[in-house]
């Protein structure tokens, strides 16, 4: 897809490089951040006009709408640098999010993709009890419904509230590769898919593994 004409552009040039080497920058943005030395002010004038020219994100997070992750903070990187979609419990169950990443991979050219779950998150936890949603907020209810729904199918591997934090994460990375054309940005390299989890109280986000 060509978005040019929108003012989009598939070149960063601050980090036009391998899906390898935008990971590392995200990362030892999350170091920075967690040890209390962040670089970068995320809303300057300068960078405010810079991004307005146009729009050409390094990367994606697709993570939680908790007020206590703020994407570009917690990975120390400037206005215009990351692509973030947010969906309580870091749900992708809907083509507006599935139609969000794809044109930030393959409209912008995003070179990692990070599904990132929290710790505390509340929709994971709400979907871990047994408690019925006595509010009027049927979306929600049916949001908590789809995850309780995939939990089931992996009930033997959750033993505590971490691992179902850690499991909702790879359920919904699973979803997304299931997207044949991003599976096959994937294939050819041009694109990765990781899973994280933020700690809210120490500010790390670590890495899920396979």
């Amino acid at each position: 897809m060509d978005f040019s004409n929108f003012g989009c552009s598939k070149k960063n040039k601050k980090y036009n490089n391998t899906p390898q080497y935008a990971i590392e920058m995200l990362m030892n943005g999350n170091k920075r951040y967690a040890a209390g030395e962040s670089s970068y002010t995320i809303s300057t004038k300068e960078s405010r006009l810079a991004s307005s020219k146009v729009h050409n994100p390094f990367a994606t997070v697709v993570t939680c709408s908790d007020a206590r992750v703020p994407v570009e903070t917690i990975f120390d990187h400037a206005l215009g640098d990351i692509f973030v979609i947010r969906t309580a419990g870091n749900t992708v169950d809907s083509d507006s999010v599935m139609g969000s990443i794809e044109f930030a991979t393959e409209g912008l050219g995003v070179k990692v993709l990070i599904v990132l779950g929290h710790t505390g998150c509340v929709a994971v936890s709400v979907a871990m009890s047994s408690k019925e949603i006595n509010i009027c907020a049927p979306s929600f209810n049916k949001l908590i419904l789809n995850i309780r729904k995939d939990f089931m199918m992996y009930a033997d591997k959750i033993t505590n509230i971490s691992d179902a934090i850690e499991l909702n994460v790879k359920i919904q990375i699973n979803k997304i590769m299931s997207d044949n054309c991003i599976k096959e940005m994937v294939k050819n390299g041009n694109l990765i898919v990781v899973g994280g989890v933020y700690n809210l109280e120490t500010g790390i986000v670590s890495l899920i593994k396979e």
